[in-house]
């Protein structure tokens, strides 16, 4: 099977994820309700992990959120079978996906795609080097 790489233009969860972004910025949310946090507040300056000198800029109203588990998962490839495929599937056997090995990842939270990366060693286990953010 030829190698197909794509134009990332072309990846329907991209264009989902660009046209949600879109919407949401067009929606403008009015309401008297105190517990809502305003999320464009200017950013409040929050110290990086240890070790970096850096400062990160954080909206207010995350500083609430920051402690609240996401998932995250890389997904290295896609492949659509159907059931009999899937039944026939034997130990050993290779599975064709739709990436080539030095193809980007998908690094998706909560089931949406937020960047692309490629993945790293970090002493002896998988990691993702951030290359994009989406």
């Amino acid at each position: 099977m030829k190698d197909k790489k794509g134009d990332p233009a072309d990846d329907p969860y991209l264009n989902e994820l660009e046209s949600s972004l879109e919407e949401m910025e067009k929606e403008e949310i009015v309401t008297d309700d105190p517990t809502q946090v305003d999320l464009q507040k200017e950013p409040v300056p929050v110290p990086a992990k240890a070790g970096s000198p850096k400062v990160k800029k954080v909206p207010e109203g995350l500083l609430l959120t920051q402690d609240v588990p996401v998932s995250l998962v890389a997904v290295l490839g896609r492949k659509t079978v159907n059931l009999k495929e899937l039944l026939g599937f034997k130990m050993g056997q290779v599975v064709e996906l739709d990436k080539g090995p030095g193809d980007a990842v998908d690094v998706v939270v909560n089931g949406k795609v937020v960047a692309k990366g490629e993945l790293v060693d970090v002493e002896g286990k998988i990691g993702i080097r951030i290359l994009r953010m989406i």
